[in-house]
């Protein structure tokens, strides 16, 4: 019988050699990246189909209506769908897509004949996680996601045998840390909290909280300079340390019922399972971190709502959102874009998704002029890194912009199985080029290691000894004479931006343009920017660095990017959170 094994420390209990490890993604220098080992030659996972997608769309419609009828039921209060949903969302998008991801997975599984799964013995410990952060880092976990699968192939009646007892996961108290700036930052909300705040013959002012807005400061006096509003500057505010017990019954119950059934279908079970994995904020902490919230700035009185990021991550945030929103239904809140990719991938991104539906305001980076409650505005003031000069750098370097491969999906098409084999096969194609034309190349790595294949090891294993070192992506693309994105993200922009020759590489049918796109991306195939053939990128090398600094500067090339960033990353002085 062949074993597979979806975490590493489970060899340690085989005797024999007859096994694949589900957790490894393999590569044969002779033909290329291979994927994950299922013990069996069977095709890879592809990208989810736009009918796939559509399913997926309506399932979470659905069954975010369970989880909110389940969460007012278990807290015994009767609050909106849409309040629920600023919490609970992100969540519930990204495990419902990343499960039928691996529920796909666990089908292919099943087809293969006397197959068993060696695991560990199950512990809701291992698959409960405290928060949506913690759920996140966990997502992308060996042990973490060999429980799922395992999970699911007692669902799917694949043969388990559990060897082991689940290590109990050490729980990591966050700290708050401060900083000089901080300490400013706290002295600035004090006097203002006392100035607006004082009796009402004198002033009488609502606020705008700018949560960990980059250049918040600037912008908090650009808003009292103008009288359009009263900046309340919100950074490291929103932290919770959680100590509630499990509740295993409420949990484990519904699942239980259902697991000795027969043929179920993935509709059938992931409310269930949803509904035992689910972070603890959302259960046994949520009237715990509920009461802090409820203090967290009691008498200040809001107008609006405006983060980047922390929205996302941040539950005592997102619960904090939650109470204002219930108890002034007329506060506004409002998400400034922190990347690319939006407005411009044919699959609208996870993040894109929820802060477009669940929030009032969605300040975009200048698209979206005739969406509802889409407002474009300006792109964030780190990403404004223009370099005029258009001369030529005597450094002859070519640098290549890598994205993350992730170990594990979360339902978006560049993270599948597929997308990963491509994207790593086009890696070896680059690594031949650097080898057979001697060109001066240089990969620049994503800074986050998480959820990462080990593009850094895979690298020098195919002779990639020039890592970037530089400290951030501005100071590398300057110090390039040549960049060459090959991701739909945010490092495009900021290439635009500098100024600096820039190729344009990845699997189009894999990472696709949306319609309202197309005539701005076509500027760019036309100008020679991007290309999708390697060929391309093999003879566009070959060139003067002269002639290649002669092309960029043509005016049909710089007329497709700045038609580009004019509609996906506006500098315009409009900054505005009304």
């Amino acid at each position: 019988m062949r074993k597979l094994i979806f975490y590493s420390r489970a060899i340690d209990g085989i005797d024999d050699q007859n096994y694949s490890k589900f957790y490894e993604w393999n590569f044969d220098p002779n033909n290329g990246f291979l994927g994950r080992d299922y013990g069996k030659s069977l095709d890879s996972l592809k990208s989810f189909s736009e009918k796939e997608s559509f399913y997926l769309e309506k399932l979470y419609e659905k069954f975010l209506k369970k989880t909110v009828s389940n969460l007012n039921a278990y807290h015994r209060v009767n609050e909106k769908e849409k309040n629920w949903e600023i919490i609970i969302g992100p969540w519930l998008r990204v495990c419902l897509f990343g499960f039928y991801e691996r529920w796909q997975a666990v089908n292919k599984i099943s087809r293969i004949e006397n197959v068993s799964i060696i695991t560990e013995k199950f512990s809701l410990t291992n698959i409960v996680t405290e928060d949506f952060e913690d759920f996140t880092n966990k997502f992308y976990e060996e042990l973490w996601n060999a429980q799922v699968y395992t999970i699911m192939c007692h669902l799917k009646k694949i043969t388990v045998e559990s060897k082991l007892k689940a290590s109990r996961i050490k729980k990591q108290k966050k700290i708050k840390t401060f900083y000089l700036k901080d300490v400013f930052f706290i002295f600035f909300h004090r006097f203002l909290f006392f100035l607006f705040n004082m009796p009402k013959f004198f002033i009488d002012h609502k606020f705008i909280a700018l949560i960990n807005i980059p250049g918040s400061l600037n912008i908090g006096f650009n808003l009292i300079k103008k009288k359009s509003s009263f900046p309340l500057i919100l950074n490291r505010e929103f932290n919770h340390i959680s100590n509630n017990k499990i509740n295993s019954l409420s949990r484990i119950k519904p699942l239980a019922k259902i697991v000795s059934k027969e043929n179920l279908s993935f509709e059938d079970f992931i409310g269930d399972l949803l509904w035992m994995v689910m972070p603890k904020s959302y259960l046994e902490d949520f009237a715990d971190i509920s009461y802090k919230a409820k203090q967290k700035l009691k008498r200040v009185r809001l107008m609006n709502i405006v983060s980047s990021s922390q929205h996302w991550f941040n539950d005592f945030l997102k619960i904090w959102i939650f109470h204002k929103k219930i108890n002034d239904p007329k506060i506004k809140t409002s998400i400034w874009q922190h990347g690319g990719t939006y407005g411009f991938s044919k699959v609208i991104t996870h993040q894109e998704y929820i802060e477009t539906k669940v929030f009032d305001r969605f300040y975009s980076w200048g698209w979206g002029k005739n969406k509802k409650n889409i407002f474009p505005m300006t792109v964030l003031p780190k990403i404004l890194k223009r370099n005029k000069s258009k001369s030529i750098s005597n450094k002859n370097q070519i640098l290549i912009i890598l994205t993350r491969v992730k170990t594990y999906s979360k339902g978006d098409p560049w993270d599948s199985e597929e997308w990963n084999i491509d994207y790593m096969n086009q890696l070896m194609k680059f690594s031949n080029l650097a080898n057979s034309k001697k060109k001066k190349i240089s990969f620049r790595l994503n800074p986050s290691s998480m959820a990462s294949i080990n593009l850094k090891t895979f690298l020098r294993t195919n002779d990639f000894t020039d890592l970037n070192k530089d400290k951030s992506l501005n100071e590398a693309i300057s110090n390039s004479d040549i960049v060459v994105i090959t991701q739909n993200s945010t490092a495009l922009i900021q290439s635009f931006y500098a100024n600096k020759p820039t190729i344009l590489f990845w699997n189009e049918r894999l990472n696709g343009i949306r319609i309202e796109a197309k005539e701005e991306f076509q500027m760019l195939v036309s100008a020679g920017i991007f290309m999708s053939d390697f060929k391309e990128i093999s003879s566009f090398f070959d060139k003067d660095k002269n002639e290649i600094q002669k092309w960029w500067n043509s005016s049909e090339v710089q007329r497709s990017v700045k038609s580009f960033l004019n509609l996906y990353a506006s500098n315009k002085e409009n900054i505005f959170f009304k």
